[in-house]
């Protein structure tokens, strides 16, 4: 199953339920805690958003984040854990404004940080 950003569930964002239609699962401790106990296969990159969109500089990279939390669930679960990489997938999508750009932009990057604030706060539990 594919794990799913919970910024996609947010302030009613079409896209988490969208996405659940095609089988992606909210993505929480819990939840994944959930499917890997029924010994169900899940999709996670480990490093999140970041991971699957890269921005200039880290293409073919891995971003691996200090927490561990999720290989410490698959230990718990007797999950296997099996690497993978696609060949091609830095270049499917092209970025033509690095984030720090926009942020510096006048007005534009004030709306973006105001933004940000909205949908960080509405995330937190």
């Amino acid at each position: 199953r594919g794990l799913d950003h919970r910024s996609h569930y947010a302030n009613g964002n079409p896209l988490g339920p969208i996405f659940e239609r095609f089988g992606a699962v909210q993505v929480t401790p819990m939840s994944v805690f959930e499917l890997l106990s029924r010994g169900e296969n899940v999709l996670l990159f480990p490093g999140g958003a970041k991971e699957v969109l890269k921005r200039d500089g880290q293409q073919n990279t891995v971003i691996w984040k200090d927490e561990v939390d999720f290989v410490r669930l698959a230990a718990k679960t007797d999950a296997l854990i099996v690497p993978f990489a696609s060949v091609g997938a830095d270049d499917a999508f092209k970025w033509h404004t690095d984030t720090d750009e926009l942020l510096a932009l006048p007005f534009v990057g004030d709306a973006i940080r105001q933004s940000v604030k909205i949908v960080d706060s509405s995330l937190r539990p």
